[in-house]
């Protein structure tokens, strides 16, 4: 087999990709959603795992950022 082939097929892959992308879209969608209807509950939460609260007001962007980027990705 040559290094510049695969075993998959091109469809099978993307099929992959768009799944897998679109269950860490909802995992991050509602964290972030989480983050900002509860966030008392998120500091309080991420204050028992040591960290200071800015942590929390600093994940809720880049949670969104991060599914934009996965979704608009080229691929």
């Amino acid at each position: 087999m040559n290094a510049t082939t695969s075993s998959m097929p091109s469809k099978s892959i993307k099929v992959i990709y768009w799944v897998t992308t679109g269950l860490l879209f909802i995992l991050y969608f509602g964290s972030g959603t989480m983050y900002i209807i509860s966030t008392d509950m998120v500091n309080e939460n991420m204050a028992h795992l040591g960290f200071p609260t800015w942590v929390t007001y600093f994940l809720i962007p880049m949670k969104f950022t991060g599914i934009t980027a996965a979704v608009f990705a080229k691929w």
